[in-house]
């Protein structure tokens, strides 16, 4: 919704600055060439100046405002950004922690296990023995493709 509402104030925006100059423009036009002949001079004079004031900070307010929503639209999407990355580091944090539990706990589990519940015969053989390799498995051979054939079927004579 608020990429749709970005656009949309986006395109108001470039209409707005684009659309000022224009009605200014248009506006000196209308004030000489279609004002009624009594209301010229009313409108050259200070009456003029005050409705063109009031439209020029009208259009300039009107830019404004729409630039302030899209500032408060890319800043709203950077907070959601920030709450994001937030929220993956806290539950990175908290896998940290469950594995250093995990690994504290079999510690201390294996410190309480004493080496004398252990009969000493396998003690022994334990230490003497070294470690048994299992041997390698040679990998199948390969031959070349076997084919299946069957006989051929015999038609019957028409």
């Amino acid at each position: 919704m608020a990429r749709v509402a970005r656009i949309a104030l986006d395109f108001a925006l470039a209409t707005a600055k684009v659309a000022k100059p224009a009605i200014g423009t248009a506006w000196q036009y209308a004030k000489i060439e279609m004002a009624p002949p009594f209301t010229t001079a009313y409108l050259a004079g200070r009456g003029g100046r005050k409705i063109e004031d009031f439209a020029s900070n009208t259009a300039n307010n009107f830019i404004t405002t729409l630039k302030s929503m899209i500032r408060d639209i890319e800043a709203e999407q950077l907070r959601q950004i920030k709450l994001k990355e937030e929220a993956a580091k806290a539950a990175l944090e908290k896998l940290r922690q469950a594995e250093e539990k995990k690994i504290k706990s079999k510690k201390v589990v294996a410190k309480k296990i004493p080496k004398k519940a252990q009969s000493p015969k396998v003690l022994k053989e334990s230490k003497k023995r070294p470690p048994e390799k299992k041997p390698k498995k040679d990998p199948p051979k390969k031959t070349g493709p076997k084919r299946n054939r069957q006989k051929p079927k015999r038609r019957g004579k028409k």
